[in-house]
């Protein structure tokens, strides 16, 4: 199946949402996975996959991407600090 590359972001989160709701959910992680190749911190997108895997009975990838959600949302209410990339020495 060759998805439309002018739908935005929003659109294929969309039809993501009402392919699952059909219970097609072959086409529903096709939608939701393109969007995640472009922001894989994609709020919506790791809820809905969050759903999708608790549907399919894969509770360990379903809190993956509710735990990815719950973070970037977090992050974005400034409740949690921005990730630190610098390498800490634990020995001092």
């Amino acid at each position: 199946m060759q998805l439309r590359s002018d739908a935005s972001i929003n659109d294929k989160i969309l039809l993501g949402a009402l392919k699952m709701q059909r219970e097609n959910f072959k086409s529903a992680k096709l939608y939701l996975d393109e969007v995640l190749d472009t922001d894989w911190t994609s709020i919506n997108a790791n809820l809905l996959f969050g759903i999708f895997y608790k549907l399919i009975d894969w509770p360990e990838m379903s809190r993956k991407h509710f735990a990815i959600a719950k973070v970037k949302r977090m992050r974005d209410l400034g409740i949690l600090p921005p990730k630190s990339n610098v390498p800490k020495n634990f020995r001092t």
